[in-house]
């Protein structure tokens, strides 16, 4: 029974669920609970267990009702038959018909086949929430995780990191005029262009909106002022024939200056993002010019401001 729930299951969350419904039907139950810690938040209630818990009703089951049970025992607790499986996980069935032991025996078989389903779903999820779908850069989560592991290695072995902070040059035209769709489509072909500058040397992070991030490890000052400024010519055509370039800041770890931890890594973060915006105000008066596109007159001139 619990094979097939699970054989549609995408998410983590779904799989505890789909547990729950599998143990309680298993067991003759018109309820229960699912929890992979402690007694305080369950990650998955079904049926007649959500008034226990509420305390809806005369059976109701307080925190300090339930029994400190060490992996492998089970209880039953007004009603309900909980287990403690070798997992660590917790099983409860209310009105289980069934008798204490074959439950015992059904929710460890159930909890050992959705236990390694739980966590490959986890994995994936994980993975996802560390990479933009639009540009195939990592996410601003990814890029402070690295950091710290960034900063550790620059201080055991003494190599240079630097952080670049990429803003693209009124890019809000583009998507107010093209449309969104044909922004995305400029954005994420941006990105790729800026990763093969970067390739070999770091990683590109997608921060928010049309700005990233790139930590670049093991090259002296001169190097990293060039990837800067290759960066800073990059002028990729999207399909419709819109250019759009880059500003940029540059700043290196020092932790003597910045220390370690979160704090460190917000305060470069924000030194290179001031340096990018003040670069960005030097730059002289440009344009966006749109040659057989679309969505403009053949030829036709967007002025954008600065660039």
């Amino acid at each position: 029974m619990l094979d097939k729930l699970l054989s549609s299951t995408k998410f983590a969350n779904d799989t505890l669920q789909s547990l729950c419904y599998a143990i309680a039907l298993q067991c003759g139950g018109v309820g229960g609970f699912v929890s992979i810690a402690g007694w305080d938040y369950f990650d998955a209630v079904i049926g007649s267990y959500r008034d226990k818990r509420k305390g809806n009703n005369k059976d109701a089951i307080r925190l300090w009702d339930y029994p400190d049970l060490e992996r492998g025992q089970v209880a039953v607790v007004k009603g309900v038959s909980i287990y403690h499986s070798h997992h660590g996980w917790k099983i409860g069935v209310d009105r289980c018909s069934i008798s204490i032991s074959d439950f015992q025996i059904a929710a460890e078989k159930n909890v050992s086949i959705a236990y390694p389903v739980y966590y490959a779903c986890l994995k994936i999820e994980d993975i996802s929430q560390d990479n933009d779908q639009l540009t195939g850069a990592l996410t601003r989560r990814r890029f402070f995780w690295d950091m710290k592991a960034n900063i550790a290695t620059a201080q055991k072995i003494d190599i240079p990191l630097y952080i670049l902070c990429i803003d693209l040059n009124n890019f809000k035209t583009v998507n107010d005029y093209f449309g969104h769709d044909v922004g995305d489509r400029v954005l994420a072909s941006i990105a790729q262009e800026i990763k093969s500058i970067i390739a070999g040397h770091g990683s590109l992070y997608r921060i928010g909106g049309d700005e990233f991030v790139s930590a670049i490890f093991g090259i002296d000052e001169a190097k990293a002022l060039e990837i800067a400024k290759r960066v800073e010519m990059v002028t990729e055509q999207a399909p419709c024939g819109v250019f759009v370039n880059a500003s940029v800041g540059i700043k290196r770890y020092d932790d003597g200056m910045y220390g370690i931890g979160d704090k460190a890594i917000e305060t470069i973060l924000k030194e290179s993002e001031s340096d990018m915006y003040a670069n960005k105000k030097n730059k002289k008066k440009s344009c966006i010019v749109c040659e057989n596109c679309p969505y403009a007159s053949k030829g036709e001139t967007i002025w954008t401001g600065s660039k």
